[in-house]
């Protein structure tokens, strides 16, 4: 201190030391319990002065004795290998929650063992901090001897925490990394702030939580398109060099390739056994589009939009489809019945003529005799057997109504034999034929063929009350008369030929009306199936095999109508919400016809929803549209991001010249590229569909040769570095762990 000198400044009262060089250092006065006087400078440094006080300077009072400082606290001994290593474990499968619990449950055990033994002691709150204390003074005695070991166990046992792995499947369900990486932040951070909590001291778990919950967002949101984009460089790079050995492979494969290894689960072989299965499972006209899913159908939607020789072969497949959509809804139609209604009635109606014939024949074989005056015989082609004309049949055949019926129906069997070119004899009816008026000329008795043409005529009238629609007959009163006059007739006839018990002709009409019958169960089916009339189960399980198989018949002719009236829209008329219409043919189609049926219509309906979504024409740019054909770029999303930060730092314009070019031109789908998806894509022939499925699959993928390169293996890795280690992280938040800190 030799030299130096005290000055105070009056103004300010603060002291200061000249030394010799005449510069000053500020200083302040104390004075220890004896009373001698310390300078201590602006380091807190003390500084010995023997030199005087300045004048008017009185000396400072005495500094407050130095206390004994206590003696550092002695660390915590570690625990076994045994105990230390289960206690990791347990901490890293609860995600931290072990310590909490287990200071609960000690500080109940120790707060039980006041009461019985009758000793006032700590609260609960205090023993609860003192177990937690304790519990992570041993925690970290074990880290700091065996840091490996203790935190490689814990982060280890985290991984198979539940909540953790239910998390990471979440992550890996983002399907672009964009969502990929938000899902790993936000499940993250609350796992991180729970981790970093429960292992906190008491009353740190606030500061801890936030500390654990913002290293998880952090480390959570990075993990994905870091470990991605890190694995993703590599693939690329060993598939370049794979493809350069094995020849050139267009961009268009590559893309279809993932979406296939994609549906494979990773495995190339394997999504490419179900793109066939299900491409012959669609049946014709079935396209690889059709079978890629959600990702092949934006694929080819984007190409269709980003370049229009491919806008145009996708319209080409569109109206193809449409135009042949009509065939393969038949094709499906026809797993109920065949379509050929008409076809088959007339077949049915040549059986009843064929069928009953020889009985007609038997019964029409003799004429009408007359055996006494006033009495007319005819036999039933026995000869020697007559049975008896009487009065009723006299009434019956004056009635100008049956005349007429008979005239009709002589007139159309005569009609019958012209238009099968067989012999027609007037004769064969009793009758001369008909005169210049039309009307018939009869002499003497009618035989029984004459009668029969008589109700047959009646038929044929009131045939004219069918309705063409519903095949029902709408009899008004007068057509009532007549069904009823046909069927004295009818009673009539086959009372007078009767013989022993038997009739021919009565037989010949039964046989006639087997596949009348038949006929009415078809239109049964047309009714039922246009809701007009109501057919319940049992009526159905009552008809035979054949009759059932007319009544399809006739719903099978409906079907053909809703599909024949307009194919391009006849798939708004099998929507699958007009339960109606499923209902009533799910209650009357055998259950495998249906089943068969339904999957038919399915798979056109599935078709439709593709055309529907890659029609060039039925879309507008939409912003999923502007997505699909972005996806189609000749760079990557963040080589692209990163030359538009370049752009949008505004670089001088030379810079800004040369970058213009290369931002355009990676900025834009390849056209080569949309062309060949859409081509691809779009191919409906079976045998190309098969050459573009082999040339895949001979393909080398740098998966195959390092599965460690894979998409599913990245997104993997990625979400189980984001969904697990950002909690255990917060461990090496040390100020936790230092047992000084309590």
């Amino acid at each position: 201190m030799a030299g130096e000198k005290l000055l105070k400044n009056d103004q300010t009262g603060k002291y200061a030391i000249m030394g010799a060089n005449g510069k000053l250092k500020p200083v302040r006065l104390l004075a220890d319990p004896q009373g001698k006087l310390h300078l201590m400078d602006e380091d807190d440094k003390i500084i010995p002065y023997d030199g005087p006080l300045p004048q008017g300077v009185a000396a400072p009072a005495t500094a407050p004795a130095p206390q004994p400082t206590a003696p550092p606290a002695a660390q915590t001994p570690p625990p076994s290998v045994f105990e230390g290593v289960t206690d990791a474990m347990t901490r890293g499968y609860t995600m931290g929650l072990r310590d909490p619990v287990s200071a609960a449950g000690g500080a109940t055990g120790r707060m039980l063992a006041d009461i019985t033994q009758g000793r006032e002691g700590k609260s609960w709150t205090q023993h609860y901090t003192d177990v937690r204390n304790k519990i992570a003074n041993k925690d970290a005695a074990f880290k700091r001897n065996n840091p490996i070991v203790g935190y490689g166990t814990e982060i280890a046992a985290s991984l198979l925490n539940p909540v953790a792995k239910a998390a990471g499947g979440y992550v890996t369900k983002g399907a672009t990394m964009p969502r990929r990486t938000f899902r790993g932040a936000v499940t993250a951070a609350p796992l991180g702030a729970t981790y970093a909590a429960g292992t906190a001291r008491p009353g740190q778990e606030g500061q801890a939580a936030m500390i654990g919950g913002a290293g998880g967002l952090l480390i959570g949101g990075l993990s994905v398109p870091v470990i991605e984009t890190a694995l993703g460089v590599g693939r690329w790079g060993l598939q370049k060099a794979i493809d350069s050995w094995g020849g050139s492979v267009t961009s268009a494969t590559k893309k279809i390739t993932d979406i296939i290894m994609e549906m494979g689960g990773g495995n190339l072989q394997r999504g490419l056994e179900v793109v066939k299965q299900h491409l012959q499972a669609g049946g014709p006209e079935t396209t690889i589009v059709d079978v890629l899913g959600e990702p092949g159908r934006r694929l080819a939607r984007g190409a269709v939009n980003a370049q229009p020789k491919a806008g145009q072969i996708g319209d080409d497949w569109v109206n193809f489809r449409k135009a042949t959509r009509g065939g393969r809804l038949h094709k499906a139609a026809d797993e109920i019945a065949p379509g050929n209604f008409h076809e088959v009635l007339e077949e049915t109606s040549n059986a009843q003529r064929i069928a009953s014939k020889p009985l007609y024949d038997e019964a029409f074989s003799p004429q009408s005799v007359r055996n006494a005056p006033g009495e007319v015989h005819s036999n039933m082609g026995r000869p020697g057997e007559f049975v008896q004309w009487d009065s009723r049949m006299d009434d019956l055949f004056a009635e100008p109504l049956i005349k007429q019926g008979m005239a009709k129906g002589i007139r159309i069997q005569q009609i019958e034999a012209l238009a099968d070119d067989v012999p027609f004899n007037f004769q064969e009816y009793a009758i001369k034929g008909f005169d210049d008026a039309g009307e018939l000329i009869i002499e003497g008795v009618p035989n029984l063929r004459a009668m029969d043409a008589a109700k047959r005529g009646l038929d044929d009238i009131l045939e004219g009350y069918r309705d063409g629609t519903t095949g029902k007959l709408n009899l008004d009163s007068y057509g009532r008369a007549i069904e009823r006059l046909r069927k004295s007739l009818v009673a009539k006839l086959d009372d007078i030929t009767t013989v022993d018990g038997r009739s021919a002709y009565k037989e010949a009409r039964r046989v006639w009306a087997g596949p009348a019958k038949l006929k009415d169960a078809a239109w049964m089916g047309r009714r039922f199936q246009r809701g007009d009339e109501e057919v319940a189960d049992k009526v159905f399980k009552a008809m035979s095999e054949t009759e059932q198989d007319m009544f399809l018949l006739g719903v099978r002719r409906e079907l053909t109508k809703m599909i024949n009236s307009d194919s391009q829209s006849a798939l708004t008329k099998f929507d699958p919400k007009k339960l109606d219409f499923y209902i009533r043919l799910r209650n009357m189609v055998p259950e495998e016809k249906f089943a068969k049926f339904h999957a038919g219509i399915r798979e056109e309906l599935s078709k439709g929803k593709v055309e529907n979504f890659v029609n060039p024409r039925a879309n507008s740019a939409t912003g999923g549209i502007q997505e699909d054909v972005a996806a189609l770029n000749r760079a990557p999303n963040w080589m692209i991001q990163a030359f538009d930060y370049i752009a949008s730092a505004k670089p001088s314009a030379a810079i800004a010249s040369t970058i213009k070019a290369p931002i355009n031109w990676l900025n834009n789908p390849s056209p080569t590229t949309a062309r060949n998806l859409a081509e691809m894509l779009f191919e409906r022939r079976p045998s190309l569909q098969a050459q573009v499925l082999d040339d895949i699959g001979t393909r080398r993928l740098a998966q195959d040769l390092m599965p460690q390169l894979s998409k599913k293996y990245a997104t993997r890795l990625a979400a189980l570095l984001a969904t697990r280690s950002a909690a255990p992280s917060t461990q090496v938040e040390g100020m936790y762990y230092n047992e000084g800190n309590r």
